[in-house]
């Protein structure tokens, strides 16, 4: 989106006029993509890279003071629509029709913005105002116009409009005009060569005061009078707007021209420039943290380099192998490093990309529409470069940076960088292999602080695009020189391979889970197999583009809640994600909140994982996924519950006692289902005894209850739990689930179903007379250790434990004395939990035995 002051002034005027202009150049552009065909295809174009141009132009044409004071909303709207269709109708409408196209496209501006007004979102008023202000850039009197007109409560100046946007667009003359691939790819016939050609001369045009200032190279006496003659046709464009621009406007009085006659193309000095003066302030404030950002910025422009090269190979159907080499100069007597270099072999730099993205600050070959499109079309893929400042990282650490590049058919040229502000001498270099080289030498004060392994390791985490190679070289200015073929060559034997990073290890993490998208991969896994560490940890992600580190993030910024304790690595393709200039950190825009929906979407995957995983005949592994599970869906948001609890059929639950285990699909299959579980450090206050809480623990009875149960073959499920600050209960899941099928479940720990239903073993009528009917003799073979248990009202005495079931016999043979009948009263009493009265018969008995 173009950010002209013309826009931005029309943006503070108008809330209407603004939405609209970007409705109506949505339209433009892609009217405009038609353009530059049939037979005029020769001559320079005039599509959406002109009108782009043209809207700029108005940046430095009209003076700010003009701006602020004597334009309104109406006739900026006008005046940016105009800029958008001057030329657009020069597109044919069949084959034959180019000249007559070329020669009426400003008649037909006018008939096609009356006949399709109702598309563009334009009135019959404004559609006519817009195509006279088109006019007014093909006409040789102003006159022939009318004046003015007015649009709601605002008069519109059309001259005026109009002497803006002749201007404008004749003063559209510099390279940009006339791109150097599309000249080469036409081969033109010598007069039109010639007009091109005189575009590639004229360096730039702006205003100076009252002048229009041109600037330009030359090599030739042709060239000179190529570029005299444009300065001639601004002139006579002068003179038709002149009374505007003498007048209403601030005045310009004439054309100077800047001329300079070189040699040869590389016999010039370049200068840096700004693609906006923004670019320039954030690199005065400090773009980057690190100081060894640099290597990180070289090597994702070398990708970028590979990618192109690997596109225009396969249009070509040729093999390729993208390669990367950084190079470390290593001083091992001082123990420092002096230098880094990177070699890749990708597509190289020509006269034209150094001025494009190297001198250019703020521009990169992504923004290049022919390079856009070649990647899109053969590898769907986007460039890594987006703000055109990466080169210029290498000064946080650097004083000097040479550059090598060769561009096939090109001239090998080669240059250093001293400084944002020096010029730059190209020369012409001996390294012909295709690719560029990098060599940064490092700064005194800053060799000391710079760990080159550790820089490496901190960057480069998942790059299989390429094959990425390190290499260590002893310190020797004389090693610098060596071609990219040469030092190619030493990595093969004495270079390795910069491997993806190992983030986890399978075998030490309980379960771990990949997901992909288009533009996108990553994993997610626990981080240990100690529940408690779980329930405490604090998961994190790693931040990936195209392999290269970004940032780490809480993991909560990008998966659910329920998932905080995991941890993550997500690697994006380019321009998925909004990074800013310094690449350290994701820009919490759109773009990352709908990539957060898809990952948080994807992730539920994980629950099929931990699923699997309680299938698991480790019975510590399946009980640790349960558990995980189950803190999962306690911690899930209310929205989300219903999501975990539809994955969760094939969900492995334990039955009490056996082996077996059945899914929580399969437990719908039964009218009850019971399910047993500890109750932990829950328990039933019973009595005191001096002065000290006496306690029995009801997982006794749940036990009992548990066994009868399954004696009776009933669906009796074990359940797993983990005390952490609050319990982690798998019943609660279990139950959960069944509960949303309208299934019946039995929790042991809350109900009592054998109280009263069980009978007791005979025993003597005197025994029974003394403890009363509360006492019941069972055998419950499942739990031979078990001695007791109180239910509900009830003793049970468990005849299946050896010390009971002797006790039991005695009974049965017991005569009616008073002693026996005591002490086994006092027994049962035991028994039954009724300690004072035990007391108060032990007391009497000895007591009575004393007086004996």
């Amino acid at each position: 989106m173009i950010t002209s002051k013309v826009r931005q002034r029309l943006q503070e005027l108008s809330n209407e006029y603004y939405p609209r202009v970007q409705v109506i150049e949505t339209k433009a552009h892609q009217f405009l993509e038609y353009s530059q065909a049939g037979s005029h295809i020769s001559f320079t174009p005039h599509g959406l890279s002109h009108i782009s141009a043209v809207e700029r132009n108005y940046d430095w044409l009209i003076p700010d003071s003009d701006l602020q004071r004597i334009f309104n909303a109406s006739e900026l709207f006008c005046l940016i629509c105009a800029t958008f269709f001057h030329d657009a109708l020069m597109i044919p409408r069949r084959p034959d029709d180019e000249k007559a196209a070329r020669d009426n496209h400003i008649q037909r501006a006018h008939d096609f913005l009356l006949k399709y007004r109702d598309i563009l979102g334009l009135s019959i008023h404004e559609s006519d105002a817009i195509s006279q202000v088109i006019r007014g850039h093909g006409v040789y009197d102003l006159n022939d116009i009318p004046h003015r007109t007015v649009l709601g409560n605002e008069a519109v100046d059309l001259r005026k409009l109009g002497a803006c946007l002749s201007l404008a667009d004749i003063c559209h003359a510099d390279a940009s005009r006339a791109p150097e691939i599309v000249f080469r790819h036409l081969e033109l016939d010598e007069t039109s060569a010639f007009h091109w050609r005189r575009h590639f001369q004229i360096s730039g045009i702006t205003r100076e005061e009252d002048s229009i200032l041109m600037s330009a190279l030359t090599f030739s006496e042709q060239g000179d009078q190529a570029v005299l003659e444009y300065k001639e046709i601004i002139e006579r464009q002068l003179e038709i707007v002149r009374p505007y621009f003498d007048t209403i406007l601030k005045p310009i009085r004439r054309v100077e021209l800047e001329q300079r006659r070189l040699e040869s193309p590389l016999d010039q000095t370049l200068q840096f420039k700004t693609n906006t003066p923004e670019i320039l302030r954030i690199l005065i404030e400090g773009v980057y943290d690190r100081e060894d950002v640099f290597i990180r910025e070289l090597v994702q422009n070398s990708l970028d380099s590979c990618l192109v090269r690997r596109a225009k190979q396969q249009k070509r159907n040729a093999s390729y192998n993208p390669q990367i080499l950084l190079t470390v100069y290593y001083d091992y007597e001082q123990d420092k490093p002096r230098a880094f270099r990177i070699d890749d072999n990708g597509i190289g730099m020509d006269l034209t990309d150094v001025q494009d993205t190297v001198v250019w600050i703020g521009n990169t070959i992504s923004s290049k529409p022919d390079i856009v499109t070649l990647l899109q079309q053969t590898l769907g893929k986007n460039l890594i470069a987006t703000f055109g400042i990466g080169l210029l990282s290498c000064f946080k650490s650097s004083g000097s940076i040479t550059i090598r590049s060769h561009k096939e058919n090109e001239t090998p040229l080669q240059f250093e960088l001293t400084s944002v502000t020096d010029n730059i001498k190209l020369e012409k270099s001996s390294d012909d292999t295709i690719g560029t080289t990098a060599i940064v030498k490092l700064s005194e004060n800053k060799i000391e602080e710079f760990k080159s392994e550790e820089a490496i390791a901190y960057y480069f985490r998942k790059v299989e695009q390429v094959e990425l190679k390190e290499l260590w070289l002893e310190w020797d200015p004389d090693l610098l020189e060596l071609s990219r073929d040469d030092i190619s060559k030493i990595a093969l034997t004495e270079g390795w391979n910069i491997e993806p990073k190992d983030y986890y290890q399978p075998y030490e993490h309980v379960v771990e889970f990949e997901l992909y998208g288009d533009d996108f991969s990553g994993f997610i896994w626990l981080p240990k197999s100690d529940m408690q560490s779980v329930v405490n940890f604090e998961g994190s992600v790693d931040i990936l583009n195209e392999g290269i580190f970004v940032t780490n993030e809480p993991i909560i910024d990008w998966l659910p809640e329920h998932m905080s304790f995991c941890e993550a690595v997500f690697n994006f393709s380019s321009n998925s994600i909004s990074l800013p200039a310094g690449r350290d950190r994701v820009i919490k825009d759109e773009k990352f909140r709908a990539k957060k929906r898809f990952i948080m979407d994807k992730s539920f995957g994980f629950i099929d994982k931990l699923v699997n995983q309680t299938h698991r005949k480790e019975i510590e592994e399946r009980d640790f996924a349960a558990l995980v599970l189950t803190y999962m869906y306690s911690n899930a948001e209310a929205s989300l519950r219903e999501r975990i609890l539809k994955r969760l059929d094939d969900y492995k639950a334990r039955r009490y006692k056996r082996e077996e285990r059945l899914s929580l699909k399969q437990l719908l299959d039964y009218e009850k289902v019971y399910i047993q579980y500890t109750q932990g450090r829950v328990v039933s206050e019973l009595t005191d005894l001096d002065g000290k809480k006496l306690y029995h623990k009801e997982d006794d009875f749940v036990e009992l209850q548990a066994a009868m149960l399954a004696q009776e073959d009933s669906i009796v499920i074990s359940a797993t739990r983990h005390d952490a600050e609050q319990a982690i209960l798998e019943a609660a899941l279990i139950k959960a689930y069944l509960a949303s099928f309208n299934n019946e479940i039995i929790d042991l720990t809350t109900t009592n179903i054998l109280e009263g239903k069980q009978r007791s073993k005979p025993v003597p009528n005197i025994v029974r007379q003394e403890v009363g009917p509360v006492i019941k003799f069972v055998e419950v073979t499942g739990l031979p250790s078990k001695k007791a248990w109180k239910v509900g009202n009830e003793v049970w005495i468990n005849l299946a434990n050896p010390s009971m079931k002797g006790v039991y016999k005695e009974l049965q043979q017991i005569q009616y004395e008073p002693d026996n009948v005591i002490f086994a009263s006092v027994l049962f009493k035991i028994l039954s939990y009724q300690f004072d009265s035990a007391i108060h018969d032990l007391i009497g008995i000895i007591r009575q035995n004393n007086t004996l």
